[in-house]
C-alpha cells in the first residue's frame, strides 16, 4: 500500500537505524504488533506525530486508535523520536512511551512546549 504522506527515503533508512521495520500505511507507519489484533502505528497529524495503540487489522488502516501520545512537530526530529519510542515501549503494560507533549487523556507532558 502506497501511503499517503510525503516522508524522503532518507527518514525511513534511519528510522530502521533505530531498529524500525516500518510498514507503510495510509497516513503513517505500522510499527508492530503486540498480540493478534494490537498494534502500534505512526501516524502523522496536522502539527505532529503521533503513537497511537492499533486494534484491528495491525498492517491497515481497518480498525480504530486507542491511546495515543503526541510528539511536537512534523519535521525529521519528531519522527525518527515517535519511532524509535514506539520501538523501545513495551506497549504490554500500562507504561507509556517516553518524551511525548500530549496524550489520550488531553494530559500534557514534560516534554511539552510552553
Amino acid at each position: 500500500m502506497r501511503t499517503m504522506l510525503t516522508v524522503q527515503e532518507p527518514w525511513l533508512v534511519e528510522a530502521e537505524l533505530l531498529g524500525a521495520q516500518l510498514k507503510s500505511l495510509d497516513y503513517g507507519f505500522h510499527v508492530k504488533e503486540l498480540e493478534p489484533g494490537r498494534c502500534v502505528h505512526v501516524m502523522r497529524m496536522l502539527f505532529n506525530w503521533r503513537i497511537v495503540e492499533w486494534h484491528g487489522v495491525c498492517d491497515s488502516v481497518l480498525g480504530h486508535g486507542g491511546k495515543y501520545w503526541c510528539y511536537q512537530g512534523i519535521g525529521l526530529q519528531s519522527f525518527l523520536l515517535a519511532v524509535g519510542q514506539a520501538v523501545q515501549w513495551d506497549g504490554t503494560d500500562d507504561s507509556m512511551p517516553a518524551h511525548w507533549i500530549r496524550n489520550y487523556r488531553g494530559e500534557y507532558g514534560a516534554d511539552a512546549l510552553g
